[in-house]
């Protein structure tokens, strides 16, 4: 079980979202799907997309991700319902 955001409660996530969120969260910077695939997320994208809707803040520009400070619009209303 990993601590979940402020004001979220905890979430069981998959092992591909847990090493992704690990990924990110040691990353000096931005990094790519190819990236999280390397280091052992099999199903990147759906990694991303089950941590953006535990409530996990994750940037995404121009094909690289980064955890960020806030959600993007429309996740914030999806995962309070």
């Amino acid at each position: 079980m990993t601590a979940a955001p402020a004001g979220q409660h905890e979430t069981v996530l998959t092992p591909d979202a847990e090493r992704a969120l690990e990924i990110l969260r040691e990353a000096d910077g931005p990094i790519t799907y190819e990236e999280l695939s390397a280091g052992g997320v099999r199903w990147p994208g759906d990694a991303v997309y089950e941590l953006q809707l535990c409530g996990h803040p994750v940037d995404q520009s121009h094909g690289t991700l980064r955890l960020g400070r806030i959600m993007a619009p429309g996740f914030a209303q999806a995962a309070t319902g």
